[in-house]
């Protein structure tokens, strides 16, 4: 009856010994539960604020929208800078088609959203070909491989 007595007995406190063991278990997952929804929750945020600052730069730089695709054929016969922005070496067009030729441009094809000046089609590439005011760059932009519907071959 002593040893029953002895075993029963607990550390002096209102409970079983078990039940810390148990109080002590529970609070830790409670921890680590709260522990793992905070991270997560941190992590949908960081991934929601990254969201909307690749999306909200509107005020800051021009949004590249696409609009529709426009042709131009090249009548030059030399492929200088000069002549690419000679508006005389331009024909619109909405039917594009290849051509023979020696390996240079024939028809160029861009977005209608970078054409907002005024006038015939080929007064707004004109106008587009003016804004780019670097040595070379319309000659750049033209022989661009993305910029090349059709190229003499």
């Amino acid at each position: 009856m002593q040893v029953t007595n002895q075993l029963n007995q607990n550390d002096g406190l209102d409970h079983p010994p078990n039940l810390i063991f148990l109080n002590k278990t529970q609070s830790f997952m409670k921890t680590q539960k709260k522990a793992w929804l905070s991270a997560f929750a941190s992590i949908v945020l960081m991934a929601v604020i990254g969201l909307f600052a690749f999306t909200s730069e509107k005020g800051n730089h021009k949004i590249n929208q696409k609009g529709t695709t426009v042709y131009f054929e090249y009548a030059g016969t030399s492929y200088t800078d000069s002549d690419y922005r000679n508006p005389s070496n331009w024909n619109y067009t909405t039917s594009p088609s290849d051509c023979p030729g020696d390996g240079h441009i024939c028809v160029l094809q861009i977005d209608d959203s970078n054409l907002t000046g005024s006038g015939t089609m080929v007064n707004k590439l004109d106008q587009y070909f003016q804004s780019l005011s670097s040595p070379n760059e319309v000659k750049d932009f033209v022989e661009t491989p993305s910029n090349i519907a059709y190229e003499k071959l």
